[in-house]
């Protein structure tokens, strides 16, 4: 027989024993693991008076320095700001001047529609220029103003050097616009021609003198003619005394209509004055207007004569010359 022939499961059993023999590890019990100390943890001592005063005074200056630092930095003019800004590109554009509301109306100004100028804290707008009159809108922007007890005078101009008339300005104006027309003895406007005016506050600083002929009692008088009206003022050391007023209407200078009405006009005129200063006289050409009005005696101008060419006793002669020159009238 043959002696190498081994069991197959006998040589199964002898591999099984030669395989090496495996040790399993315990299971980690943590009661076992030893605390070892690797350093220490100190509390912080905070409760120093010193360090809590030290936190307030950093407060403090937090408060004071915060908006100072944030001016500087948003100041476009100073230097921080320009530093900070001087590489990032951005274009900065200046605003455009704000215009203004109003035209300044103490010096000379196109009187349109759409003008509105303000002097003294007077309003005057809305200017529309008629054949013998300009019409415009006049009010307040402070207080009430008494044109009757003041020297406003509104100067009306044909070009920008060349006066027509002085208007003076008359009645009492507010905040509440109010239609005025302004206008005075011989203004006649061209529709297709530009006018120009300014406001005025005139002082007797402002007037200027004027040189005419007294007597040794330092009387004399100045004529002022407009083409067919005649004024004579009387003065007495500059002093008004007395107004002599002839005006010649010409009949045919008018439709039968518009010289009804002036007629009209000059004859309730001369009965307010009074029958035995003024007189209104129809004559083959027209009428003829006279009055001679003393006010070195009793006689006072009556409230109802509404007349720019009239003036109150004791009226400067530098004052009416001023006024009557700027109308049209020529004065000597």
């Amino acid at each position: 027989m043959n002696n190498n022939i081994q069991d197959p499961n006998n040589q199964a059993t002898t591999q099984q024993v030669q395989q090496p023999v495996q040790q399993v590890e315990a299971p980690f019990d943590p009661r076992t693991v030893t605390a070892q100390v690797i350093g220490e943890l100190r509390k912080d001592r905070i409760g120093k008076p010193i360090l809590v005063l030290e936190m307030l005074v950093m407060f403090g200056i937090v408060l004071v320095a915060l908006p100072l630092v944030h001016t500087i930095v948003n100041d476009e003019s100073s230097p921080v700001y320009k530093w900070l800004h001087k590489d990032d590109g951005t274009v900065i554009v200046e605003p455009e001047p704000t215009q203004q509301e109003y035209l300044d109306g103490t010096k000379i100004q196109a009187l349109t529609m759409d003008s509105a100028m303000k002097a003294n804290g007077i309003i005057v707008q809305n200017f529309k220029v008629n054949e013998n009159s300009i019409n415009c809108r006049i009010y307040t922007i402070n207080e009430k103003v008494d044109f009757d007890t003041e020297e406003y005078y509104f100067e009306i101009y044909s070009n920008t050097q060349t006066k027509q008339a002085a208007v003076k300005l008359s009645g009492i104006y507010d905040y509440q616009p109010k239609d005025t027309v302004l206008t005075a003895g011989g203004l006649k406007f061209n529709s297709n021609q530009q006018y120009y005016g300014k406001l005025v506050k005139m002082d007797d600083s402002l007037y200027p003198e004027v040189k005419y002929e007294k007597d040794k009692n330092e009387i004399g008088s100045i004529t002022c003619t407009s083409g067919t009206h005649i004024l004579k003022y009387t003065f007495k050391n500059d002093y008004l005394l007395s107004i002599d007023d002839l005006y010649k209407v010409v009949k045919a200078d008018y439709d039968d209509n518009k010289y009804q009405d002036l007629y009209g006009e000059y004859l309730r005129k001369s009965s307010e004055l009074g029958a035995d200063v003024a007189k209104a006289e129809e004559d083959a050409d027209g009428f003829t207007f006279k009055a001679s009005l003393n006010l070195e005696g009793n006689y006072q101008i009556p409230d109802s004569i509404k007349d720019n060419n009239y003036y109150q006793k004791d009226t400067k002669a530098k004052v009416i010359v001023y006024a009557e020159t700027g109308k049209g009238f020529e004065c000597e």
